[in-house]
């Protein structure tokens, strides 16, 4: 009897595994072809689980189970500072159900996340940033990574969830994860906003090539708070959800 029900379950726990866990997979499969799209061979990409397949880690300890965290936690190997991604940013993040427990236990390193990169699909972020200007006040952005990038700012980017709890967007699926999503084929730029670099002026309504290092000035010169989001300049949307939209796990990864 004790045999025929080991034998019983395993095969229910296959038929999960190959029927109920098909759409999760699929969604897996479509994040590993994000990240080989947004990013070049060579490129470095935090990534807690290993999707990234063919690009290098950009932390020593990329695969994040608890028995890393609890090595970091005890002192027995270095936790992956804002520091270290400074020197050395890398060209992606995958934001998953294990990042989610990084970021919990490591929150100077998420919060160097949440202000430097961009959510181009739910779970893969890429260089950029974001942030609320106060009425007449200036942000400065430090530039992690070289490339081409489009502001997108006004006073209605404040009802966006990512101002309120930015990783939480990461989990969102369904009708919720589609509502998330931002155009920035053609960006939005509110009057009274203006940007430069160096002293010289940036044109909001056009793209910005700036280089790793650099440091740029947004002004928000209205009588009203702000949100912006600077993006890479080829993306067309932000918050991208995978087809199905559903969420980012399946039982093959629940080891967090």
């Amino acid at each position: 009897m004790a045999t025929g029900i080991v034998v019983l379950a395993a095969v229910l726990d296959l038929w999960f595994l190959v029927h109920a866990s098909r759409e999760r997979l699929s969604v897996q499969d479509g994040l590993m072809q994000n990240v080989d799209a947004a990013t070049l061979p060579g490129d470095q990409v935090w990534d807690a689980t290993g999707f990234a397949l063919r690009r290098e880690p950009a932390y020593r300890y990329w695969f994040l189970p608890l028995g890393v965290r609890l090595l970091v936690a005890s002192g027995e190997i270095p936790p992956y500072t804002p520091a270290q991604m400074a020197a050395s940013p890398p060209a992606a993040v995958i934001v998953d159900v294990r990042m989610f427990s990084v970021f919990r236990e490591w929150p100077s390193t998420r919060r160097a996340v949440v202000q430097h990169y961009v959510p181009r699909w739910r779970n893969v972020w890429l260089p950029g940033a974001s942030g609320v200007i106060a009425p007449r006040a200036v942000a400065a952005i430090d530039i992690w990574r070289s490339g081409d990038y489009r502001l997108e700012a006004g006073a209605a980017l404040l009802r966006h969830p990512w101002f309120h709890d930015p990783v939480a967007c990461a989990a969102a699926t369904g009708p919720a994860a589609v509502t998330l999503m931002i155009d920035v084929s053609a960006p939005a730029v509110q009057s009274g906003i203006d940007a430069q670099r160096s002293g010289v002026r940036l044109d909001p309504r056009t793209p910005w090539r700036l280089r790793g290092g650099d440091r740029v000035y947004i002004r928000n010169s209205s009588a009203d708070p702000v949100g912006f989001f600077l993006a890479p300049a080829s993306a067309k949307r932000l918050f991208e959800p995978p087809p199905g939209g559903a969420p980012l796990a399946d039982p093959l990864f629940e080891l967090r």
